[in-house]
């Protein structure tokens, strides 16, 4: 077994152990010491002694390390007994710093409270009690404040880490438990892992679930493959209610919130956030979605920059880059800068045997080649409905270029499109799409329209878009959604973007029922939502 495996697989899972001695090493006069990082945050001393190519076999000499703990410190010298002589050159003799007391403490990571299960959860308020999850992955969490780990620098995931760094397969425990952030946030977590893959406050989720959690001021950079905020990757997992801000950097797959996802649902969650990657499938929330995975109700304000070193098919998206295998974007929407290679889109880089309903791109995305103003490149069975673009297109070499899709990689006769558009002036494309081979063309049920008449309700209403639940608009501005707090106020229950008597109607209306009026989500109407209206009254 190679030492980069043996600390990779056997060293970083194991928290007691704080320094490994090691042989047969010809380099630099047979000795070395470095300093690498666990899987729990701490630091492991590898040294290297081999001194069998010394005169006599070795001379005698032999390592002597001192613990001196009232220092916090271990001593290190090399010693021949045989020479009674001392070496005194810098990798020789030298002073290793070590915090007994805390490395030792293995019930520092304690939880503040609970037993782990369902019903009572462990509370997490420290750093330390983050890290100690490790310890416990399959058990249930909750975080009952705002933790900052700011001065802390991580060479993996937080939790749930990669512990075998040249593979592309995952090694080590995945998250199975659930993560609750009970409205809380982890702030300025900095993971700086060159050659490593699987970076996030996660490495990986599977089967588990996090929700109402802020992932705040993030950096991440560094990694080989798979980055997000929120985890690397996951499978069978659940995110709800989260957000993430800050700056993730990667190769392959990275996302705002997850770098790729597989049969994963996402909801109710955003992200706003710089993303950049020198690969491919790179996404303002999500790298790839894929295997029936679903994102609702959430969205992207981000700049994301793909500068892919061979020039080849990016998949870049201001929500999603790489959507496949009968994957969901519902209730969705980006306004986001993007720029990439090929296959660039406002909020989908490439879209294959999958479903966008109800969503929309705002920004401006930039390419070389397929490049569109709602997704990039549209290839096999899909459905596509209810969904608009308002975002300036522009493309080097003019190539599979469109104001809504960039390219239709085959017989558009296939697909499901209806009640979708896209404006073209903001995008400053007449059409909406190219076919496979370059030509421009207009699928059924894309319509290009002007500024003014994306801003007029009607446009819309008259293609059949739901206006009673789903969306909303305000007099002279594009259509929001009525899940959106920015968009929206909430006593504003006809959508009209203002809080007035026919609010209070429809409020009057449903007085001690359930449903809209209910605007605090306690199950009734009452005097509680009243009050609300009132503080929002007259307002726009």
């Amino acid at each position: 077994m190679s030492t980069e495996i043996a600390i990779d697989t056997f060293v970083r899972i194991n928290d007691q152990i704080f320094m490994v001695l090691n042989g047969h090493y010809a380099n630099d006069g047979g000795e070395s010491c470095m300093v690498t990082q666990n899987s729990f945050g701490n630091d492991v001393f590898i040294i290297c002694a081999d001194y069998q190519f010394y005169p006599s076999g070795g001379n005698g000499y032999l390592r002597i390390h001192q613990f001196d703990i009232p220092k916090n410190r271990i001593n290190v010298q090399t010693y021949s007994p045989w020479l009674d002589t001392y070496m005194t050159g810098s990798s020789s003799q030298f002073t290793l710093d070590i915090d007994f007391d805390s490395r030792f403490d293995f019930n520092a990571g304690s939880f503040a409270g609970g037993d782990g299960s369902p019903a009572n959860p462990y509370q997490v308020g420290t750093r330390e009690q983050l890290e100690y999850v490790n310890h416990g992955l399959t058990k249930n969490y909750i975080l009952i404040i705002d933790i900052d780990l700011a001065g802390k620098i991580y060479k993996t995931a937080l939790m749930a880490i990669d512990t075998y760094s040249s593979t592309l397969d995952f090694v080590g425990g995945a998250f199975t438990g659930s993560f609750d952030g009970n409205g809380y946030s982890i702030k300025n977590l900095t993971i700086a892992g060159v050659g490593n893959y699987n970076h996030g406050l996660f490495g990986r989720i599977d089967g588990g679930t996090v929700t109402d959690l802020g992932v705040e001021n993030v950096s991440i950079s560094g990694g080989v493959r798979y980055a997000g905020g929120i985890a690397a990757t996951t499978k069978n997992a659940n995110i709800s209610g989260c957000h993430v801000t800050g700056t993730i950097s990667s190769g392959p797959y990275v996302g705002g919130l997850v770098g790729d996802t597989d049969a994963t649902n996402s909801t109710n969650s955003y992200a706003i956030v710089t993303v950049a990657s020198s690969g491919w499938a790179v996404g303002g929330a999500v790298g790839r979605l894929t295997t029936t995975s679903t994102i609702t109700d959430s969205y992207s304000k981000s700049t994301i920059n793909c500068s892919s070193d061979n020039n080849q098919n990016t998949r870049v998206g201001g929500l999603v880059g790489d959507m496949i295998g009968h994957a969901v974007v519902e209730r969705c929407f980006s306004d986001s800068n993007v720029e990439g290679y090929r296959s660039v889109g406002g909020l989908v880089g490439n879209y294959s045997w999958g479903y966008i309903y109800d969503s929309y791109a705002l920004g401006s995305v930039h390419g070389e080649e397929e490049v569109g103003g709602l997704v990039g490149a549209f290839w096999a069975a899909t459905a596509h409905n209810d969904s608009y673009a308002a975002v300036e297109v522009t493309a080097d070499s003019n190539l599979y270029v469109g104001g809504y899709m960039g390219r239709v990689g085959s017989d558009y006769g296939n697909y499901d499109i209806s009640g979708c558009f896209w404006d073209t002036q903001i995008s400053g494309q007449t059409y909406p799409a190219s076919d496979r081979d370059g030509n421009y063309i207009e699928p059924i049920g894309v319509t290009g329209t002007a500024t003014d008449q994306m801003n007029t309700q009607s446009t819309f209403t008259d293609a059949g878009w739901d206006y009673a639940i789903v969306w909303a608009q305000c007099v002279g501005e594009y259509p929001g959604f009525r899940w959106d707090e920015s968009y929206l106020l909430n006593a504003d229950f006809n959508g009209d973007c203002n809080v007035n008597m026919s609010d209070l109607k429809i409020l009057a209306g449903k007085w001690l029922g359930a449903g809209i009026g209910d605007i605090d989500n306690n199950g009734v109407v009452n005097f509680e939502d009243f009050a609300i209206m009132a503080i929002e009254w007259l307002d726009e």
